[in-house]
């Protein structure tokens, strides 16, 4: 559906996110009063992160050097915390020990940077009747992805240049795509992406058995993970 800000406005946008902020600190008002402290922390920490990892995603879009790990950072804030803090707020209202706490917020940090990556990877190599959106779509906004970064530390000269040359323009059009996804082939990038999502998806097992859980409510945490991210067994 359209977002707020498309639909009405920008200042209806912002508006609506600060009654919506409220509205959380109401529903987190009525917890546990022995737990409360602990999941205000959580919450306020996950609201900062996201705030900081929005503003990195924002200076990236002007800058031709983001690293892999600068881009890392900056997808563990704007996206795996916000899952992760809901995963141990959850588990601090059911009653979970701080270890078991921990191992979930852990569990969603990995989980959700498993998703932002292949959420790149699935812009180069989806099917847009299943993804939702067109593919090279992050391309032709000259968005910066795990992929640009990584194809151009990886890149010779040459290459280096015509991706920053590329994503310089103002616009980029199939020729465009289709020449950028060949060199984040052609650099190694996809490989390596890939790589990147398969070790943080066993990051996400490891923990699942790490909480030992019984049988049946460790299945159901690993199904729902591969509802969540359900390509990346392939």
């Amino acid at each position: 559906k359209p977002a707020v800000h498309t639909r009405w406005n920008d200042n209806v946008a912002i508006l609506s996110g600060d009654a919506m902020m409220i509205w959380a600190y109401r529903l987190l008002s009525q917890c546990d009063e022995a737990v409360l402290p602990q999941l205000l922390a959580v919450f306020t920490d996950v609201a900062v992160g996201v705030c900081e990892g929005q503003q990195y995603d924002m200076d990236f879009e002007s800058r031709d050097d983001v690293t892999v790990e600068e881009y890392l950072r900056m997808i563990e804030l704007k996206t795996a915390v916000l899952l992760a803090g809901a995963l141990k707020i959850g588990a601090l209202c059911g009653g979970a020990e701080p270890v078991q706490a921990e191992l979930l917020y852990r569990f969603g940090i990995d989980l959700g940077m498993a998703f932002q990556l292949q959420d790149d990877l699935l812009d180069t190599y989806g099917d847009p009747a299943v993804f939702g959106k067109p593919v090279g779509g992050d391309i032709r906004e000259g968005k910066r992805t795990v992929l640009l970064a990584d194809a151009i530390s990886g890149a010779d000269q040459r290459q280096r240049r015509t991706l920053i040359d590329m994503f310089s323009s103002q616009s980029r059009g199939d020729d465009d795509v289709r020449r950028c996804i060949e060199l984040f082939e052609g650099t190694g990038a996809i490989d390596r992406s890939r790589r990147r999502i398969r070790a943080l998806w066993q990051g996400t097992l490891h923990a699942i058995g790490d909480l030992r859980l019984p049988p049946q409510d460790e299945r159901t945490l690993t199904e729902a993970c591969m509802r969540f991210i359900p390509i990346i067994k392939a």
